[in-house]
C-alpha cells in the first residue's frame, strides 16, 4: 500500500472545505472541554472526566480517519508497475494518464489521475475515495456525524443552562449567530457558542447526507460512480458487498481505521455478479 507525498488539496474549493474542517474540529473540541463540559458537569467530576475522555477519543478517531483517507494513495500510480501494457478484457485505456486502467477505476480531473474503484471526490478531504481509503472514509463520516450530533446537544444544553430559559434572542443567536452578534443580541462568549452551534448543525447535515449515501451504495455493492452510471456488474450479497469495502471484520471495521480488517485484492480484480458473469461468457 502506497502513501501520498502531497497533503494539501489542489483545488481552491477543496482547500476551503479542508481548512474549514481543520479549524472547526479543534475549535469545537477546545471550547467544549474548557468551557461547556465543566459548566454542565461541575457537580459531577467523575462524569465530567468520562465526558472529556469520550470527546477527545471521538476527535482523535475523526482526525485519524480523515488523515488516513487523505494520505492513502488509491490511484493507479500506486500500482503502476503492475498494470499491463496490453489492454485486457474489461479494462479501459485512459487517454489522460496514458495507461490501462482496471475495471471499476475511473479518471478524476480534480486529482488528475485514475482512481482504483473510484467512489467519488470528497470536498472535505480534497481527494478521491477509492479502493485503499474507502473504509477510512466511512469511519471518518461515521465519527464526524457522531461528533457533530454530540457537540450540538452539549452546546444547546450549555446555552439552556447559562441562559436559564429560551427566548427569541436565544434561538436567534443559535440559528443565526453572525446577524445576532451584529444587532447586539449577544456578547463575545455567546457569539462563540452560537457560531459553534451553527457549525455543528451544518456538520450534522453534511455528514448525515454522506453517511446515508455511503450506506446505500455500500449495502448494494456499488460505488457512487457506478450508481450514477447504473452499473450493477459487481453487486453481490449483503455480506460480500460489505466485506468488499470494509474487509473481513466488516461488522466493526467501519468504527475505526485502526481495527485490523484486510480487504481482498489490489484494486484491479473484482468478483462479478452471476448475471454479469453469465453475460460475459455468452
Amino acid at each position: 500500500m502506497a502513501w501520498k507525498q502531497r497533503i494539501l488539496p489542489k483545488q481552491v474549493h477543496d482547500r476551503t472545505g479542508f481548512f474549514v474542517l481543520q479549524i472547526g474540529l479543534p475549535l469545537i473540541l477546545t471550547f467544549g472541554t474548557s468551557q461547556v463540559l465543566p459548566v454542565l458537569f461541575e457537580e459531577y467530576p467523575v462524569i465530567l472526566n468520562v465526558q472529556i475522555a469520550a470527546v477527545v477519543l471521538l476527535f482523535i478517531n475523526t482526525e485519524l480517519s480523515l488523515w488516513m483517507t487523505i494520505l492513502r494513495d488509491t490511484s493507479t500510480e500506486s500500482i503502476k508497475e503492475k498494470l499491463p501494457s496490453v489492454l485486457k478484457q474489461g479494462w479501459q485505456y485512459c487517454q489522460v494518464c496514458q495507461l490501462n486502467a482496471p475495471p471499476r477505476a475511473s479518471h478524476c480531473f480534480s486529482c488528475n489521475t485514475c482512481i482504483l474503484r473510484r467512489d467519488h471526490h470528497c470536498l472535505f478531504t480534497g481527494c478521491c475515495v477509492g479502493f485503499y481509503n474507502h473504509r477510512a472514509f466511512l469511519s471518518f463520516v461515521t465519527s464526524f456525524f457522531a461528533g457533530s450530533a454530540y457537540s450540538l446537544c452539549l452546546l444547546v444544553a450549555f446555552v439552556s443552562h447559562t441562559s436559564h430559559h429560551f427566548t427569541f434572542s436565544t434561538v436567534f443567536s443559535v440559528v443565526l449567530p453572525v446577524p445576532a452578534y451584529l444587532f447586539g443580541y449577544m456578547e463575545h462568549m455567546s457569539f462563540m457558542t452560537g457560531t459553534l452551534c451553527a457549525m455543528s448543525g451544518a456538520g450534522i447535515i453534511a455528514s448525515s447526507v454522506m453517511l446515508y449515501n455511503q450506506l446505500k451504495y455500500l449495502i448494494k455493492g456499488q460505488t457512487a460512480y457506478e450508481r450514477k452510471h447504473r452499473n450493477t456488474d459487481y453487486v453481490q450479497g449483503f455480506k460480500a458487498n460489505m466485506a468488499a469495502t470494509c474487509g473481513s471484520r466488516w461488522y466493526i471495521a467501519w468504527l475505526s481505521p485502526l481495527i485490523p480488517s484486510p480487504v481482498d485484492g489490489d484494486g484491479t480484480d473484482f468478483t462479478q455478479s452471476a448475471r454479469a458473469a453469465a453475460e460475459k461468457d455468452v
